[in-house]
């Protein structure tokens, strides 16, 4: 996998905060900032949207290094554009219509941060403990954004998502996550042939399907495991069949089909986690 570009002039970084009100839309800096809208612009500058005052907050808490904010005194309120004036990340100030054009909501909540796309790199598991949620395949954006939330809520160790996923660092995905893209390291859009060898230290790798194996709450979590979440309507791809050791399926009352991706992965997450807990005697 390629590495991040280098941060050079063609690339979206200012180094101090520049006073003036920025009303076009035109802007050369504003069009690079738009165009982490596409995933062709993500890649080509190494950066990702992070949208509105929780979610900027989130990168602060969690020392996220920023390259830049975009800021509208008219939509903040005093204290919150004192706080984010005063953070010491670049900053530029912009009017309510570049900041309607930068955001990907309808209505916008005044600030917007740049943040570098982190290099597709898995964390050191361990083999008796550690959870990795991987999401395969999985294209519905909220989907995507809802299970990065959700595995931070459960403690995983970290979130991969393969090829043919929605992109992790899209701002519809970012925004459903609610910033916890920097409470969970997530690797994103990786193939099997680089993501199965790296989880084969985890002594079980379970993947999700009507027909499984066994139920997922009959399985035991109290050891490292990968839990996989297939696409919406096709389930598990067959290079992650390949990989997965078991299926579990999670039954359901006659005459329904299934349970979004998003619902699966949040049942048999805090499966794990309710076992683990019990095994600590918490």
């Amino acid at each position: 996998m390629s590495e991040r570009p280098p941060a050079d002039a063609s690339h979206i970084r200012l180094t101090a905060h520049d006073s003036r009100l920025i009303t076009s839309v035109h802007n050369e800096t504003i069009a690079r900032i738009r165009s982490l809208h596409r995933r062709k612009g993500r890649k080509a500058q190494g950066a990702f949207l992070v949208e509105g005052p929780r979610a900027v907050m989130e990168a602060i808490a969690t020392h996220t290094p920023l390259r830049l904010l975009a800021i509208c005194r008219d939509m903040l309120d005093t204290d919150a554009h004192a706080r984010f004036t005063s953070l010491g990340v670049p900053a530029l100030h912009v009017s309510e219509g570049v900041m309607k054009s930068l955001a990907d909501t309808g209505t916008p909540q005044g600030v917007i941060a740049v943040a570098d796309v982190p290099q597709p790199v898995l964390p050191r598991l361990d083999a008796r403990r550690s959870m990795v949620l991987v999401v395969d395949g999985v294209r519905d954006p909220g989907n995507v954004g809802t299970l990065i939330r959700t595995a931070a809520a459960a403690g995983c160790d970290a979130v991969v998502t393969t090829a043919g996923s929605a992109d992790a660092f899209a701002p519809k995905v970012v925004r459903a996550a609610m910033g916890m893209h920097f409470r969970v390291p997530v690797v994103a859009d990786v193939s099997w042939d680089w993501l199965g060898p790296s989880l084969t230290e985890l002594p079980a790798i379970y993947g999700t399907d009507m027909a499984g194996a066994r139920a997922w709450d009959a399985v035991d979590w109290n050891v490292g495991a990968a839990l996989v979440i297939g696409h919406e309507d096709h389930g598990l791809s067959d290079d992650a069949r390949a990989w997965c050791r078991e299926t579990v399926a999670i039954p359901m009352a006659r005459g329904v089909e299934s349970l979004n991706a998003a619902a699966s992965g949040a049942i048999v997450l805090f499966e794990a986690v309710r076992q683990r807990r019990v095994a600590r005697g918490t």
